[in-house]
């Protein structure tokens, strides 16, 4: 098993694996608490050990360190401080300073019934038992980096009243990681099943504002950051932000599926400059809106709804120069609302991919007899294909339109008719000779 820990400003966090054959387990949580715990399970014990490897090397990356072991004049100290903090009935505020031999501030800890307060950030914890083994903790590892522990001192009576149990967020130091990545992204990661709160949300959303990035990255977990993230960007604006992506790359969309921003508009409402946007999940947005400045839009489904789709093809996008769509759906509906988007009038729109359609040769149908996609040169369609006959027909149908393209991608590989088809002229490509513009690498590179 290898233990991990990240103690810095606000944070106080443990994440330990464990690999036994083709499986691991993750626990994680704050320092001093049992934690959450996770397993997964794998084909092979290489795939598992491969897997947990490049966990570790994200956690490294993100500054957690091994966990040390603890000197005796450590657990002296540490000792000396439980005792008093347990001795106490009724819990009374207890205040300690750890001081640094190495030139760091010093670090004020108080604990005040449920709440722990560490040089101004505030933790509540169910129990005053779990707030002391909190602080023990704490104490335990800034010990371990040169630390030394200044008076212990308890006072008489309780400074504050003690509130009811609740699970109270400030900052974002157990809610999420924002950090830069090489490339200069603004890289939000929520941590796994946190409590997330608005007033959380709100923090990250000022840290954006003060780091001004082009990029933001947003990863989700289960139904996160959902309704808290479009709280957080009420009445804010985020002038900076060029491209969002809100998605997990080592994960595939079906495993997103859960994923939420809330209501989408929020995000777009606070972000007017935003040129470049790629989506995966649980999305939602609200009908009629405009986005002046939107280019490229990128939604991979899991599947994407046909209530979210038709709330797109109402927005007004002026700018919009590529649409690609990843349906990823057997529902009913789908096609129609899919269509719906491109059927609205998009004069700058250039680029179109439709992946997952259950019939492409009516999609192809309605696609090429629209008359709001004039501007449109470069046209793929993946799906089903009923009857190469009928999809031949189609295109013989919109023989003028066909030739105005310079790229139609087409499912021909394997199809009888394909020479037929690709017979049309040089437009005519097999999907499988194109990058595909649902991916999120391939987004990258756009």
């Amino acid at each position: 098993m290898r233990r991990l820990e990240l103690v810095e400003g606000s944070s106080s966090k443990f994440w330990e694996i464990q690999v036994e054959g083709s499986s691991y387990t993750v626990r994680f949580g704050r320092i001093g608490t049992v934690g959450q715990t996770k397993n997964k399970a794998f084909e092979t014990a290489s795939e598992a050990q491969q897997a947990a490897d490049k966990l570790l090397s994200d956690k490294l990356d993100k500054g957690y360190r091994d966990a040390k072991p603890t000197t005796a004049s450590s657990t002296t100290q540490v000792a000396n401080a439980t005792i008093l903090a347990a001795d106490t009935k009724p819990p009374a505020p207890i205040k300690m300073t750890l001081a640094s031999t190495r030139g760091k501030p010093a670090i004020a800890i108080a604990i005040l019934g449920l709440e722990v307060d560490i040089d101004g950030v505030v933790e509540t914890f169910a129990t005053p038992a779990l707030a002391k083994q909190h602080v023990d903790k704490v104490v335990r590892v800034r010990l371990a980096q040169g630390y030394t522990l200044g008076a212990v001192t308890v006072s008489e009576a309780p400074e504050k009243k003690v509130r009811e149990p609740k699970h109270v967020e400030r900052g974002f130091g157990d809610v999420a990681d924002v950090e830069r990545n090489e490339d200069g992204w603004l890289r939000i990661s929520f941590e796994p099943e946190c409590k997330l709160t608005k007033k959380a949300c709100t923090a990250i959303v000022g840290e954006i504002a003060a780091q001004a990035p082009r990029t933001v990255h947003v990863q989700g977990d289960v139904e996160l950051p959902g309704t808290a993230w479009a709280k957080g960007l009420t009445g804010k604006v985020l002038p900076s932000v060029r491209d969002f992506i809100f998605d997990i790359e080592f994960l595939s969309p079906g495993q997103q599926n859960s994923f939420s921003l809330g209501d989408l508009q929020a995000t777009f409402d606070a972000m007017p400059a935003l040129e470049r946007c790629f989506l995966v999940g649980d999305l939602a947005i609200q009908a009629d809106g405009t986005h002046a400045a939107l280019r490229q839009l990128h939604l991979v489904g899991a599947p994407l709804k046909p209530e979210f789709l038709l709330g797109i093809a109402s927005w007004k996008l002026p700018a919009l120069e590529l649409l690609a769509l990843s349906l990823a759906s057997d529902g009913e509906g789908a096609d129609d609302a899919a269509l719906a988007i491109c059927a609205s009038k998009r004069p700058a729109l250039r680029a179109l991919h439709l992946n997952g359609l259950t019939n492409v040769g009516a999609a192809l149908d309605a696609l090429l007899g629209a008359k709001g996609l004039h501007a449109c040169v470069e046209l793929r369609v993946e799906g089903r294909v009923d009857d190469d006959d009928d999809l031949f027909a189609v295109l013989e149908r919109h023989s003028r339109r066909v030739g105005e393209l310079k790229t139609l991608g087409l499912p021909l590989r394997g199809r009888t008719q394909a020479p037929r088809l690709k017979a049309l002229g040089p437009m005519v490509r097999d999907l499988s000779e194109l990058p595909a513009l649902t991916t999120y690498h391939a987004w990258k590179n756009t």
